[in-house]
């Protein structure tokens, strides 16, 4: 399945991983945002 991802997402696989799970998720729980 292709995934559509942002431009500046490169082949790097760390990239690839951070956008699909992190980027652009909310995040309510206070420590968890500031640990970011």
């Amino acid at each position: 399945m292709q995934v559509n991802r942002c431009g500046w997402v490169s082949e790097d696989p760390l990239y690839q991983h951070y956008h699909d799970t992190v980027w652009g998720r909310p995040e309510f729980d206070a420590k968890q945002l500031f640990a970011k």
